[in-house]
């Protein structure tokens, strides 16, 4: 099982790099729209950077509803990337070698744990903020928070929507491989506590 979760994370790791120099991603013709997709009046008429015009359950009715489900999904793919990068040191047993196990425990200060509990309400609330300053931007894109504080964000559109496009398609390589591992966590705990083979029903 951790040889198949080790090769999952090799695989997230090369679509990472493969992505991150994408070219940029041209608006879909809504010709190719009507072909995947299966809500083509909503899909059709967004370029955002990722749309391949895949919605089966039918879940974005409007464009208002769509931005809603991009902003969502941004925010869990920011994540999922952070928890990735967590469950390579984990596993790699980086903490360990550095000595800082009783920190990330919060056995020194663990007041810290709780403070961190309002780091993403924080990040929220900030977030709403830059949405609303942005009301009438048209360059504004869902989940876009205006941090940039190493300069790296492209001033042109072309550059721009190249790293959007890099950065949507990364965070989905990861939620799935965040999914992958707490799957695998989760089969170790079960096998640990019982027997496979007394959890197969013949």
């Amino acid at each position: 099982m951790m040889k198949m979760i080790a090769t999952l994370q090799i695989l997230a790791t090369m679509a990472l790099s493969v992505s991150g120099f994408a070219p940029a991603l041209r608006p879909h013709s809504t010709t190719t729209l009507q072909a995947l997709s299966f809500n083509d009046n909503v899909l059709a008429r967004s370029d955002l950077p990722g749309n391949f015009g895949f919605d089966p359950l039918h879940l974005a009715q409007t464009p208002q509803q769509l931005v809603t489900y991009r902003k969502a999904e941004m925010k869990h793919a920011r994540l999922a990337m952070l928890a990735v990068i967590a469950i390579m040191w984990s596993d790699a047993h980086v903490v360990d070698t550095l000595g800082a196990t009783p920190f990330v425990e919060g056995r020194v200060f663990p007041e810290l744990l709780g403070a961190s509990l309002g780091l993403p309400a924080a990040l929220e609330l900030y977030g709403e903020r830059v949405e609303e300053d942005h009301q009438d931007d048209k360059s504004y894109f869902p989940g876009q928070l205006d941090l940039d504080p190493f300069h790296l964000y492209p001033a042109e559109t072309t550059g721009q929507r190249r790293v959007q496009f890099a950065e949507i398609m990364i965070g989905r390589v990861c939620m799935m491989a965040a999914a992958a591992r707490m799957t695998d966590m989760l089969l170790d705990a079960v096998t640990a506590a019982e027997p496979m083979e007394d959890l197969i029903v013949v």
